[in-house]
């Protein structure tokens, strides 16, 4: 996938678009299965590894409790699916706009979900976000600071973000924003989780008035 490879049509952008989207999907699997391997007791009932854990006893000498081949494999792996897994967004980054665009309609594109919808006057922007962690499950959906949410899940005010967010725990939904310098509304698929960071996101919110975009 050649990132200086820039689509001239909706319909190559969209082609390469679901491309890039598969590419994130599984390269987010395979992070998922690392952690949770790493993040696991040993056999023997021990201390996980984790992702950063120190690999030697407290008397400075290899684990042998743990299987340090292994450990140093998964931790060299995960860190090639990161930025593997940066480029990709920035792929994806680079794609959205041409599929965005107005030069070809809309129609063309409805049926894919991280398409282009217009904002109509009930679905005016309620939060904006402020920051967003670096491999967080807000990053890897593709969040990024400065969006405004349109819709999150069926969710349109911003108390009611956190409980949502609560009760759709390692459940997936759809999130829709105005990103500046967009023409239209997108969506993106979320789905909050326990990661390495804090929050189920990773990313902040806060409260955004019609005013604000004056």
């Amino acid at each position: 996938m050649d990132v200086d490879d820039i689509p001239e049509t909706k319909s190559e952008a969209k082609i390469e678009l679901d491309k890039a989207m598969k590419v994130r999907e599984n390269l987010e699997a395979e992070a998922e299965a690392i952690e949770s391997e790493l993040k696991n007791p040993t056999p023997q009932g021990g201390k996980p590894p984790g992702v950063n854990g120190s690999l030697v006893d407290n008397e400075g000498f290899p684990r042998a409790d743990v299987d340090l081949y292994r450990v140093r494999h998964l931790r060299n792996r995960l860190a090639h699916i990161q930025t593997d897994h940066k480029k990709i967004m920035q792929r994806i980054e680079q794609l959205l706009p041409i599929l965005l665009s107005t030069t070809d309609s809309y129609e063309q594109n409805e049926e894919y979900h991280q398409g282009n919808t217009a904002v109509t006057s009930e679905e005016r922007p309620f939060a904006s976000i402020t920051a967003v962690k670096s491999g967080s499950p807000a990053d890897q959906a593709g969040l990024i600071v400065g969006d405004l949410l349109v819709r999150y899940g069926d969710i349109t005010d911003f108390n009611g973000i956190a409980p949502f967010t609560q009760r759709h725990l390692n459940e997936a939904f759809l999130v829709k924003v105005f990103r500046p310098n967009f023409p239209r509304a997108f969506t993106l698929e979320v789905r909050p989780r326990a990661w390495s960071g804090p929050g189920l996101l990773g990313c902040n919110f806060v409260p955004h008035s019609s005013a604000d975009s004056s």
